[in-house]
């Protein structure tokens, strides 16, 4: 067993025994990087950065492509013309904003849980 298996079981023994198992932990996120034999950390161990750049790109992502379509829906049936040059920029801008918006909120959330929980670092396990 090396290293990263090592502290992956670890951690996923801390988890359990805080309670956090039950979440859902291993997030399916984490279960299919796995599968594709990337070697990501439980989102408890990663780093503040990398977990609200991942959070912001996979909430916001598919929100601006909802509202893409939702406006391009809703703009066919109603007869209002919006062109792609009007579309885009307020679209990255909107899907930035519920990105890092929704990122925060769970950082939030993360750190709460780390400090209540009092979790290892990656490190130290």
């Amino acid at each position: 067993m090396n290293d990263y298996e090592r502290k992956f079981d670890l951690a996923t023994a801390e988890l359990e025994y805080a309670g956090l198992q039950e979440r859902g932990y291993p997030a399916p996120s984490l279960r299919i990087l796995r599968a594709v034999g990337l070697k990501p950390k439980p989102d408890f161990y990663c780093s503040r950065v990398s977990r609200l750049i991942w959070t912001s790109l996979s909430s916001g992502g598919p929100w601006g492509v909802f509202v893409y379509l939702f406006v391009n829906i809703y703009s066919f049936y109603h007869f209002y013309t919006f062109l792609p040059s009007d579309q885009i920029p307020r679209l990255i801008l909107t899907s930035i904003v519920f990105g890092v918006s929704i990122a925060l909120l769970r950082e939030r959330d993360i750190s709460r849980g780390r400090r209540r929980h009092n979790l290892s670092r990656w490190e130290d396990l």
